[in-house]
């Protein structure tokens, strides 16, 4: 069987088969010829629903093959995320940000490797999230698309191209479909992604007009945000006047065997709010003071001998990571 295809290649290949056309072209009307009658035999071989078109939510059901996206060097589950789907015919309709329907999951075209051989094939990447957003013309209206929502990876196997975009290790990026309602999300609109907040400070849409990708970064969740149906706020809110404080702010502790009470509380515009704290104390001897958590706002020193130096309390907002480290400084004094 074989060498009766070889031997039909050579013929095609050495008399044009059909002199109309090119020897390129008769090889590849072969090479599909071979194709048809073998790929619905392959044992990855199935159906998938293709999107029908950009912005639909219309699917058709077409036979292709599904096989590993990318070699091995990454993690199973990574791996499990990207697949290659090879088409039947090799002109195949395909593009960037094109949606499929498989296994229950949606899948986004990420890169297109147009021919291998006698096939064509497109890399998707499964859709991990979904980005919702309140429509700036009507602010009852929510709109969402699904995306992929990655923290990208550095690998020879996934460079420029099976991303779709440069790869850089530890940035956070959002991958969607470009269609006429991703297009109008702007720079600087904020997500809830897995009930943390993130920010766009790039978009990028030069690889194609149904493609797009968010570079994002992690910011602070905002009193407006819908953190359980994961949408961000939809008013801009006037800046808040946030300062974490510790109180009383200048009051040693002088006396030997004296107990000194403290209060830790993050005040939004004058008022403290419900955020708790860890505390620490650090740098005068462990053996001059004992500091007593009461609890996440509360804590208190006692003073146990004289120390030339000064206690240093460190508290840090277990609500918000991403604040600053309030401290203070503590004389322990001498007196009896």
């Amino acid at each position: 069987m074989a060498t009766n295809n070889i031997n039909k290649l050579r013929s095609t290949s050495f008399s044009q088969g059909n002199y109309t056309k090119t020897v390129a072209e008769n090889k590849i009307e072969f090479f599909q010829d071979l194709v048809n009658d073998r790929f619905t035999y392959a044992t990855d071989y199935t159906v998938v629903g293709e999107q029908n078109a950009v912005g639909g939510t219309l699917y058709k059901d077409i036979g292709v093959r599904v096989t590993k996206g990318i070699s091995s060097g990454l993690s199973e589950n990574f791996a499990n995320e990207v697949k290659k789907i090879i088409f039947k015919d090799y002109n195949h309709e395909q593009y960037l940000g094109k949606q499929y329907k498989y296994k229950d999951k949606t899948w986004l075209t990420v890169n297109l490797n147009e021919t291998t051989g006698a096939s064509s094939h497109s890399l998707v990447r499964q859709c991990n999230n979904i980005i919702k957003w309140v429509n700036p013309n009507n602010s009852e209206e929510v709109l969402e698309w699904e995306c992929v929502f990655t923290k990208q990876f550095t690998n020879a196997n996934i460079k420029y191209g099976s991303e779709g975009l440069p790869e850089i290790s530890g940035d956070f990026w959002i991958l969607v479909q470009q269609n006429e309602l991703t297009i109008n999300i702007p720079f600087n609109q904020r997500f809830i992604l897995d009930g943390h907040a993130f920010q766009v400070n790039q978009i990028d849409n030069h690889l194609s007009k149904t493609y797009l990708t968010f570079k994002i970064f992690e910011t602070q969740i905002q009193p407006n945000d819908d953190l359980i149906n994961g949408i961000a706020g939809a008013e801009s809110l006037p800046p808040v006047n946030s300062e974490s404080k510790i109180l009383p702010q200048d009051k040693p502790v002088l006396i030997i065997g004296a107990v000194q009470e403290y209060t830790i509380y993050n005040y939004i515009d004058g008022v403290p709010n419900t955020d708790a704290f860890t505390i620490m104390g650090m740098k005068a001897p462990s053996s001059s003071y004992v500091l007593t958590i009461i609890d996440g706002n509360t804590f208190s020193v006692e003073n146990i001998e004289q120390s030339a130096v000064s206690l240093i309390i460190e508290c840090a907002n277990i609500e918000q990571p991403l604040e600053p480290i309030t401290m203070i400084s503590i004389t322990l004094g001498g007196k009896f």
